[in-house]
C-alpha cells in the first residue's frame, strides 16, 4: 500500500514508517520531509498513491481546488484520502477573499496569517467537484464524553474521508481523428462530439514562454469536466511553441506565421466545437471554478449570449505582485459599461459561439481595444450581456508586456473616441441614448481629454469641446473631477482647469523637494 502524508505531524509519522506493510512517504513544499513537493503540481504520475493524508493543510494552498484535483488525480481508483482542513461548522459557505493579502487581515479573517480560507459546511461539495465520494464521519459519536474530556478532544469532531471511485461517474465524449484543410499551421488536433454545454477555452499565443504554460494549466484544472483546450500559437519566437507541446494530448495546438492577435482568436474561433467560449490571453490566468460557476448562472439565463464578471487584476513585477479585484459598477447597463470602458478584458466574460460567428468574429484590421469593438458589434447586433458577480479570471499585468495600447498612447485615444463615437451614432439612431448613457459617454470622452492634455493640449481642448457641442452645460464627476478642478472647470473652463492643476502639481513636488 501506498501512503503520500502532507505536513505529516510527528505522532503519526514516527509510528507510519514503521509499518512493514506500507510505502510511507511525507511531503511538504518546505525542506524537512522525505520529498518536497506542491500540493498545486504534485509531480507524481496518475494513480500512484492508495491512501493520501492531509490534514490542516488545504487553508494554507491559494489554489485549494488546483489541490484537490491533484490529489484526486495521484490517487489510485479505489483509493481514499483524509482531507480535513481548519473549518467552521457555523458557516454555511467557505469564507474567503482572494483581496485579502495583508497578514494582519488573514489574521483577523481567517484565524492565521498564512491561511487563505475557513471552509464552511461547502467543503464536501467543493471536494465532490473534483470527482471524490465524500463521507463526513462524526467519529466523535463513537468516543465516551468522558475519554473526550480526559484527552481534551475538540467537538464537533469529523473526518473528512474521501473516496476515488472505481470507475469514473461520468462518460466522456468519443475523441476520434479529423483531418485538416489549413494548410498555414501545423499542429495535432483530434476533434470531438461536443456534448451539451460544452466549452472552448481558447489561448492565443505570441511570445508568452514565461505565461503560456500557467494559462494552460489553469484550463485543464477547470472543474467544469466538459471541456476542451485548445492554444494557437502565433509565430512565436521564443520558447512558448516547446512549452505548448509539452501538454501533449491534453490539449489541441496549432502554430503558423505571426498574424496577429485577432487572426488568431479568428482560427481559434473556427476550430472551437464548444457551444460556449472561454477566451484566454496566453500570459493570463483562470481560477478553478470560473467555467462551472458561470455555466451554472447560465442555466438561470438560457437568453444569454455573453455572461460578464469581475476579473482579478494581477500587477506582476519581479519585485513582487500586488491584486485586486476589478469590479464592475453598477448600473449594469452594458451600454454604459462599454462606455465607461467597465466591461472586462477578454478573459472575464463566458461567449455564445453562434453570437461572435453571427457578427463575423473578431476584427483583424482592429489595433487595440480588440474586445471593446467586438463588444461594440456584439451589442449593435442585438446580443443579451447577462451580469455575474463572482470573480475567477486573473488578467495579469506586467512592466514587458508592450501592447499597442502601451506603445502608441495617441492611437489608443483615437480608438477609443472612434468606438464612442459609433456607439451614439447608433443610439441616437434607435433613439436610445438615454441621458445616462449620454452623460457615461461624454465623462468618458472628458477623462481621455484628460490623459491627452499632457500629450497634445490642443488635442485636448479639441475633445472638450466636441463634449460642450453634444451636451451644453455637461460638468464632469470625480474622480477625473474633484472639488476646486471642478469649480474652475464650471466657471473657467477645461483650459483654466488644466493649468492650474499641472501648476498645483508642481508646486507640491518643490514643496515636497
Amino acid at each position: 500500500m501506498n501512503v503520500l502524508h502532507f505536513a505529516a505531524e510527528r505522532c503519526f509519522s514516527e509510528r507510519f514508517k514503521n509499518f512493514k506493510n506500507i510505502s510511507y512517504t511525507t511531503a511538504d513544499v518546505a525542506e524537512g520531509y522525505m520529498e518536497v513537493l506542491n500540493l498545486m503540481n504534485i509531480h507524481k504520475s496518475d494513480a500512484t498513491y492508495d491512501v493520501v493524508l492531509c490534514i490542516h493543510v488545504l487553508e494554507h494552498v491559494e489554489d485549494d481546488a488546483r489541490a484537490m484535483s491533484e490529489i484526486f488525480r495521484v490517487m489510485k481508483p479505489g483509493g481514499w484520502a483524509i482531507l480535513n482542513p481548519h473549518m467552521d461548522l457555523s458557516l454555511e459557505r467557505t469564507l474567503e477573499d482572494p483581496t485579502v493579502t495583508s497578514p494582519e487581515e488573514r489574521r483577523r479573517l481567517f484565524n492565521q496569517e498564512d491561511h487563505y480560507r475557513v471552509y464552511g459546511r461547502d467543503l464536501k461539495d467543493r471536494l465532490a467537484k473534483v470527482g471524490f465520494d465524500v463521507e463526513i464521519v462524526p467519529y466523535m459519536d463513537e468516543i465516551p464524553v468522558s475519554l473526550q474530556k480526559r484527552y481534551s478532544l475538540r467537538t464537533p469532531g469529523i473526518i473528512v474521508l474521501c473516496k476515488k471511485p472505481e470507475l469514473p461517474r461520468d462518460t466522456r465524449a468519443v475523441v476520434r481523428p479529423t483531418a485538416f484543410s489549413e494548410q498555414t499551421f501545423a499542429g495535432r488536433f483530434p476533434a470531438a462530439s461536443p456534448p451539451v454545454m460544452f466549452v472552448s477555452v481558447l489561448i492565443p499565443c505570441f511570445n508568452a514562454e514565461r505565461w503560456v504554460g500557467e494559462a494552460i494549466e489553469s484550463a485543464l484544472r477547470q472543474t467544469w469536466p466538459e471541456k476542451e483546450v485548445i492554444v494557437v500559437d502565433d509565430g512565436s519566437q521564443d520558447g512558448s511553441l516547446g512549452v505548448i507541446q509539452s501538454f501533449g494530448s491534453r490539449i489541441r495546438w496549432e502554430t503558423g506565421p505571426n498574424r496577429g492577435g485577432n487572426v488568431a482568436r479568428n482560427r481559434l474561433l473556427e476550430l472551437a466545437q464548444g457551444e460556449w467560449l472561454q477566451y484566454l490571453d496566453a500570459d493570463d490566468y483562470l481560477l478553478p471554478l470560473k467555467i462551472e460557476r458561470q455555466l451554472d448562472f447560465l442555466r438561470e439565463h438560457p437568453t444569454c449570449d455573453v455572461v460578464y464578471s469581475p476579473t482579478l487584476w494581477v500587477n506582476w513585477s519581479e519585485a513582487g505582485t500586488t491584486q485586486e479585484v476589478t469590479a464592475i459598477r453598477e448600473p449594469h447597463d452594458p451600454w454604459i459599461l462599454l462606455a465607461r470602458w467597465w466591461l472586462p478584458q477578454t478573459g472575464g466574460p463566458l461567449w455564445r459561439r453562434q453570437t461572435l460567428i453571427d457578427v463575423g468574429g473578431w476584427n483583424p484590421d482592429q489595433p487595440c481595444c480588440q474586445e471593446h469593438e467586438l463588444y461594440l458589434r456584439l451589442l449593435q447586433a442585438g446580443a443579451e450581456f447577462c451580469y455575474f458577480e463572482e470573480c475567477h479570471a486573473a488578467y495579469r499585468h506586467w512592466s514587458l508586456n508592450e501592447t499597442v495600447s502601451k506603445r502608441n498612447r495617441a492611437e489608443l485615444r483615437r480608438q477609443r473616441l472612434e468606438i464612442k463615437e459609433s456607439m451614439e451614432l447608433f443610439l441616437r439612431s434607435r433613439g436610445e441614448l438615454t441621458p445616462p448613457r449620454l452623460y457615461a459617454l461624454n465623462q468618458a470622452r472628458f477623462e481621455i481629454a484628460r490623459g491627452a492634455w499632457l500629450e497634445d493640449p490642443a488635442e485636448a481642448r479639441e475633445i472638450v469641446n466636441a463634449i460642450e457641442r453634444r451636451q451644453p452645460g455637461f460638468v464632469p464627476s470625480p474622480p477625473a473631477a474633484r472639488g476646486r478642478y471642478r469649480l474652475i472647470y464650471k466657471t473657467l473652463g477645461f483650459s483654466a482647469a488644466e493649468r492650474i492643476a499641472a501648476f498645483t502639481r508642481g508646486l507640491t513636488r518643490r514643496t515636497a523637494s
